[in-house]
């Protein structure tokens, strides 16, 4: 497996698997994201969603949770909108 420079944890890790976005913000994450880290997200989603009781099948809705991720995960400054 590949090993990145992980931008929310700092640490040199192994690449992150597994994720569920395609495009340039996808291939932001697996190349500076280590896989913990998006394990992390993946359980701090599910509550996000619930807590702001969120419908995946609303752009609004999609973008908000998309707002938290990059937060999360230190990417804000970097990716370029979707």
């Amino acid at each position: 497996m590949s090993q990145v420079l992980c931008k929310r944890c700092g640490k040199m890790e192994e690449a992150s698997q597994n994720v569920a976005y395609g495009g340039p913000l996808g291939e932001e994450i697996k190349s500076k994201i280590c896989n913990n880290c998006w394990n992390e997200w993946m359980g701090q989603s599910v509550k996000i969603i619930n807590e702001l009781r969120l419908n995946l099948k609303d752009a609004f809705s999609r973008d908000t949770l998309k707002k938290y991720m990059k937060e999360f995960l230190n990417l804000q400054e970097t990716t370029s909108p979707q």
